[in-house]
């Protein structure tokens, strides 16, 4: 069974059978996955391999995740003075409670939503806000 399924309707759509309603299903989760890589692209392509002079000067780079990194649900760390600090990239409010509820999330990783519209200014405010905010949380932090 579909993690969305209502049987005999999706949303307020009146569908005629099972199938109709799984093709209806696989769509939406097609065009759910494909804002994730979106998401996910926007912070590589603004974010990794570069620092910016505006950073603070704590933030010494963010990179994408390694795969052993990825399969436990960290797409990018950020290098801190304090250790690393691993990053999620989320682009829906439901998609953060999806993975929250997943056996894979762990509470020093930091959830980030990118929507569609972000760009560059709004990428790096959310995703070095979020890490800022954790780091206060790692061991070593000292006011």
């Amino acid at each position: 069974m579909h993690k969305y399924r209502r049987p005999g309707k999706l949303g307020d759509m009146k569908l005629r059978g099972r199938k109709e309603a799984d093709n209806v299903l696989q769509l939406i989760d097609q065009t759910s996955d494909e804002r994730g890589r979106r998401a996910e692209a926007k912070v590589s392509k603004y974010l990794c391999n570069s620092r910016k002079p505006s950073w603070p000067a704590w933030l010494y780079g963010i990179r994408k995740g390694y795969p052993e990194e990825d399969s436990e649900g960290i797409d990018f760390v950020a290098e801190t003075n304090l250790g690393p600090v691993p990053i999620q990239i989320k682009s829906s409010g439901r998609g953060v409670a999806n993975f929250k509820s997943h056996w894979r999330y762990k509470p020093t990783t930091v959830v980030v939503v990118i929507k569609t519209g972000d760009g560059e200014n709004e990428v790096a405010h959310k995703v070095i806000g979020a890490v800022a905010f954790a780091r206060k949380s790692l061991p070593n932090y000292h006011r």
